[in-house]
């Protein structure tokens, strides 16, 4: 299932939220018939792997954009699929704007995640205008990320 997930992140494919949670359900609910419970610490379940969290936030982060949203993610998402399969592709330069509460940080830490999943976390760079909002996206104000001394 998380498998399934990573695939999709990594493609670029929807993942639509009644998919994440049902699967979620299905998951949570096969656990606790085999077992009658909770299983206890370093009990073999049987066929359930043990995942990274980050693989499953990250399927359930993009499932949860909206279509502007996940626009902008996707975009970011092909650039880096084609920078990691080592073709020749420019640096994407890109800049989120828009009032507050439309979600850009969402946008920009899911676009972490995904950059986290596939081991590429050194190759993101992230800026704000403010220091407020560098923390919040967990990056640099632009003056700093630019060495520019004010």
């Amino acid at each position: 299932m998380f498998e399934q997930w990573k695939q999709k992140i990594v493609t670029g494919s929807t993942l639509t939220a009644s998919e994440v949670s049902q699967e979620l359900i299905s998951f949570e609910g096969s656990v606790t018939q085999q077992k009658g419970g909770e299983p206890a610490d370093g009990e073999d379940i049987g066929s359930v792997t043990c995942v990274p969290v980050a693989e499953a936030l990250t399927a359930l982060e993009v499932a949860a954009l909206n279509a502007e949203q996940r626009q902008a993610f996707d975009i970011v998402n092909r650039h880096m699929i084609m920078s990691e399969a080592d073709e020749e592709v420019p640096q994407l330069l890109m800049q989120l704007v828009g009032e507050a509460g439309t979600g850009k940080s969402r946008v920009i830490q899911t676009i972490t995640d995904a950059f986290k999943l596939v081991g590429l976390s050194k190759r993101l760079q992230k800026g704000a205008f403010t220091g407020i909002a560098a923390c919040l996206i967990g990056g640099q104000t632009l003056h700093s990320l630019f060495g520019m001394n004010i």
